[in-house]
């Protein structure tokens, strides 16, 4: 039996160890985590920096998870 021991240091907003991470998570298929991760870094970083991220990321092959914006049907009358 082997022990295996990951260590990972997290350093966010360093835009291409970002994408680096993000195109890992999404080649490995662990989309979930990289939703989450992409949710992590857009509430800390803003729009700008996601822009940013997306297209490093289009570059490698891979895409920023949609963002959902919730809206309310209008109902006249109300």
């Amino acid at each position: 039996m082997t022990l295996v021991v990951l260590e990972w240091v997290q350093g966010s907003g360093h835009l291409p160890s970002d994408a680096a991470f993000l195109a890992v998570l999404a080649g490995r298929g662990w989309l979930a985590m990289k939703a989450r991760e992409e949710v992590r870094l857009r509430a800390l970083y803003g729009e700008d920096y996601m822009a940013a991220l997306g297209f490093r990321l289009r570059s490698l092959g891979f895409d920023l998870v949609p963002v959902r914006v919730v809206t309310r049907r209008f109902v006249r009358g109300g």
